[in-house]
């Protein structure tokens, strides 16, 4: 019954805020109950508040990813284009899994071309960002043979200069123990 949860959730919301006024750590709960509370408002029929109420749980919780994909729904019922596909871009940001709901998600359909292609440049940077990691990996094993090089090298520097050490301790300290010096 979406309106009793509506009246249940109403109160779980104002109880969370003022618990996250004394408890930050409240914040996660606090914005789970504002995102099902924009549920029961978007069943409702209230679908700006519950865009409103999205938008509040990603400012209190601004990691949780659900809060992100509801904003992207609500948006795009709204006509809001541009603003869904910033949060679906936020929610994907934060857990890869909403990618699996996207398609089947019929509230996302007014704008399942501009997800497509935020998804195609997301594959674009994913792209390049691995092509660099890739480019830097193959630096380090160039710095790696180097780094054997020089450890190859120091290891004979240090045996030279334990063999000076050893013979400078076979020399007189003081210049009147030499034989021959006066």
């Amino acid at each position: 019954n979406p309106t009793k949860a509506e009246s249940h959730l109403r109160r779980a919301v104002r109880y969370g805020q003022g618990a996250v006024r004394r408890r930050p750590e409240m914040a996660a709960a606090a914005a789970e109950a504002m995102v099902h509370l924009s549920v029961a408002c978007h069943l409702l029929g209230r679908t700006d508040e519950a865009l409103a109420l999205c938008v509040d749980a990603c400012k209190v919780n601004p990691k949780q990813a659900q809060s992100c994909y509801h904003l992207a729904k609500y948006s795009a019922l709204l006509g809001r284009g541009d603003e869904a596909v910033a949060a679906v871009r936020s929610a994907l940001a934060l857990d890869r899994r909403f990618a699996l709901t996207m398609d089947l998600d019929r509230d996302l359909a007014p704008v399942s071309d501009r997800i497509q292609t935020m998804l195609d440049e997301m594959r674009a940077e994913a792209r390049t960002s691995a092509q660099q990691a890739i480019a830097t990996g193959s630096q380090i094993d160039g710095m790696k043979a180097e780094a054997t090089t020089f450890k190859a090298r120091l290891s004979e520097l240090d045996i030279r200069l334990r063999n000076v050490e050893a013979r400078a301790s076979d020399y007189p300290v003081d210049y009147g123990e030499i034989p021959g010096v006066q």
